[in-house]
């Protein structure tokens, strides 16, 4: 009886183990048909806006939640069951995923197919999740992020909304541009502004939660116009 129980556990243990064990294959897989993987970068953006940014993109503390291939399955199946999905990433999982196709482009990742392509990034944001810090992955957000216009990162994004360096920008400002940048065309702040200062005054918020604004400052963000230059050349989508 004693062995045919320790039979029984060792192959309900074998048995529980190899969808762990194929979801790990197919990770070092997809790290593999990336090949080279990023360098960490230098970190230059100063860190009142390293937070600023964080709160923009992540649900929680500035610090990276490292992810493992498996969690990727069963957070997708607990957030089908709660919530939506993008309000249950662990932090540093939506930068991370930015940071991944970022370099993806760069490598020319998509020539190898489209297949190739997801299971990449997807690995490859699992992988950043573990070796890179949250300012590293911030500073990375802060110079691949679209914000539309044709501006990419930050500074392009201040220097043509604003007539700004991005290090240059308001509170109210860097909320406008990560509001606008989750739809660049739906939220456009020529085209819909109501939107667009919905959109901003939504990250204000999450800007007072984290403890990076008081609410009597952003109330007065809050109240403040748009701003932003006027862009001729946009048309509705």
């Amino acid at each position: 009886m004693r062995k045919w129980i320790l039979r029984s556990a060792a192959i309900a243990l074998f048995l529980t183990s190899l969808p762990l064990v194929g979801i790990e294959g197919l990770y070092r897989y997809g790290l593999h048909r990336v090949g080279s993987l990023p360098t960490r970068p230098v970190v230059t953006l100063d860190e009142r806006y390293q937070r600023l940014v964080w709160a923009a993109m992540e649900d929680g503390p500035f610090e990276v939640e490292a992810l493992y291939p498996w969690d990727e399955i069963l957070g997708f199946a607990r957030a089908f069951r709660s919530r939506p999905f993008q309000d249950a990433a662990p932090p540093g999982k939506r930068s991370a995923a930015l940071a991944a196709r970022s370099w993806a482009f760069r490598v020319e990742l998509g020539r190898k197919g489209m297949g190739t392509w997801h299971l990449g990034t997807w690995a490859l944001a699992v992988w950043l999740t573990r070796h890179w810090s949250a300012a590293e992955l911030t500073q990375v957000v802060s110079e691949a992020r679209y914000f539309g216009r044709g501006a990419v990162g930050l500074n392009g994004a201040g220097r043509r909304y604003f007539g700004k360096e991005g290090t240059d920008l308001a509170p109210r400002e860097v909320a406008l541009l990560f509001g606008i940048s989750v739809s660049p065309a739906r939220f456009s702040p020529t085209l819909h502004p109501t939107l667009a200062l919905e959109q901003r005054n939504e990250v204000l918020r999450r800007f007072v939660e984290r403890g990076l604004l008081s609410p009597e400052a952003a109330k007065a963000e809050m109240n403040a116009p748009l701003g932003t230059l006027p862009a001729d050349d946009e048309e509705a989508p």
